[in-house]
């Protein structure tokens, strides 16, 4: 099932840079390279025919150069109740994925690369979930990442991936490099400078669907933390 979340996300993004007029590579030859570009891997890297772990649809994964920043697009488990060292290691495939995708990258790309992680459906539910996405959104090694948590039903994951999009392409989201490194994520970038309540990153991770609920539900949180 987290094989079709990623590829409603997939569609998703697709629409959204089509209505920004970004441009859009499916699937770049350089991001799937299955060994490390010799030029750029230094002594001590050796290039192996397929270094990464065996491909199966929990490591499943789309790629793409959307404007000038080089998107990976891939699912943390296939249930909720994947295990932590389930999802460690899916994410440590993706970032040996990543890595040696920069050393194929043009120069452009090279230094806007993020990750876009789909948990199993119905991780939008569950505490372990979002503690799990914070830290992974924390965790900036190889490139940045953002986390989706699916809802269980199917017919919410299209207004989930829109609402992941949203913070995503932010409307000050631009056309340059520069632009691109400051903005593509700028709720992770202000709650990174503590502008904002952190109960609120929770809040926006449990309800990916957007809309007043969401604004009720900030709201809720802002009070609930400050009678603590």
């Amino acid at each position: 099932m987290s094989i079709k979340c990623v590829s409603v996300l997939t569609d998703v993004l697709f629409q959204r840079a089509q209505q920004l007029r970004w441009q859009w590579t499916e699937s770049p030859s350089a991001m799937l390279q299955t060994n490390f570009r010799r030029s750029d891997s230094g002594a001590t890297l050796e290039e192996s025919t397929d270094p990464r772990p065996p491909s199966s649809p929990q490591r499943y994964s789309r790629a793409a150069i959307i404007d000038v920043a080089a998107v990976l697009i891939g699912t943390l488990g296939e249930r909720p109740d994947e295990s932590r060292a389930s999802v460690s290691g899916a994410l440590k495939g993706y970032h040996l994925q990543m890595a040696m995708a920069r050393t194929w990258l043009e120069s452009t790309h090279k230094e806007n690369n993020y990750l876009f992680l789909v948990a199993p459906p119905g991780a939008s539910a569950e505490r372990r979930w979002v503690d799990l996405a914070c830290e992974i959104e924390r965790n900036e090694l190889i490139c940045r990442k953002l986390v989706w948590l699916p809802k269980a039903e199917e017919d919410a994951w299209v207004g989930g991936a829109n609402f992941f999009c949203e913070r995503v392409f932010a409307t000050s989201f631009g056309n340059t490099a520069a632009n691109v490194v400051q903005e593509l994520d700028p709720l992770g970038r202000v709650f990174g400078e503590g502008a904002f309540p952190a109960p609120w990153l929770e809040t926006l991770l449990r309800a990916p669907d957007g809309g007043d609920a969401v604004v009720r539900q900030l709201i809720d949180a802002l009070r609930t933390e400050g009678e603590k």
